[in-house]
């Protein structure tokens, strides 16, 4: 029993493992593109940080559309999706980490985007839509906080009720997209999906 445990965590892990490479290659690939596009050259790193940050969004919602189903009362005695949904449930909130350490980078890095790491750390004196970007601030740290509690829920019996604020931090973080984001109107269709499908899967059972 113990070994197949074992391969289970193990094959978790390269898991893991594979979708946070995978997501570090196709960002620095797609770098490399536009360093050599002679049009957008001198637009690169916000290219970047920007389009980081609208995958970042997309895979939370993901994430936590699976989170929500996970949750469902329903998956415990008809469903029965945890072993499949589980893993990727996992996989693509590192994911995220990935993309959302990627936006900040490429922020900070950015000479045009008059962003510095004290800001990054509370923008709230940010001369660019300080509300929005501090709400993408908390937001980032109630993320760290929820992965973290997740990560010791063998000793800390109180993750599950931590877990609970990820529709708070999806929130946050779609006013930070919202409202801090200067092309919103391109990706509007994409906010609107995501709600849809947050407050679907949120509200998928009369008894939550």
């Amino acid at each position: 029993m113990k070994k197949i445990v074992d391969k289970e965590k193990n094959a978790s892990l390269l898991f893991l493992f594979i979708i946070i490479a995978a997501t570090v290659v196709l960002t620095l690939i797609g770098f490399q593109i536009l360093a050599h596009n002679p049009t957008v050259h001198d637009q690169g790193y916000w290219i970047m940080s920007r389009s980081s940050a609208i995958a970042a969004y997309i895979v939370l919602t993901i994430v936590i559309v699976l989170g929500n189903l996970l949750s469902n009362p329903r998956n415990k005695d008809k469903w029965k999706l945890s072993k499949y949904l589980l893993p990727w449930h996992q996989a693509l909130i590192a994911a995220t980490y990935t993309l959302v350490i990627m936006h900040l980078f490429f922020s900070v890095t950015d000479p045009k985007s008059g962003v510095n790491i004290s800001q990054m750390w509370f923008p709230i004196h940010s001369l660019y839509h300080p509300y929005p970007m501090l709400a993408g601030t908390i937001g980032l740290y109630f993320l760290i906080l929820i992965g973290f509690t997740a990560s010791i829920r063998k000793r800390f019996k109180q993750w599950l009720t931590i877990h609970r604020i990820s529709i708070t931090i999806w929130f946050l973080i779609t006013y930070h997209g919202f409202f801090g984001g200067s092309d919103t109107r391109t990706f509007i269709v994409i906010y609107g999906l995501s709600t849809l499908l947050t407050f679907g899967t949120f509200f998928s059972d009369t008894g939550r």
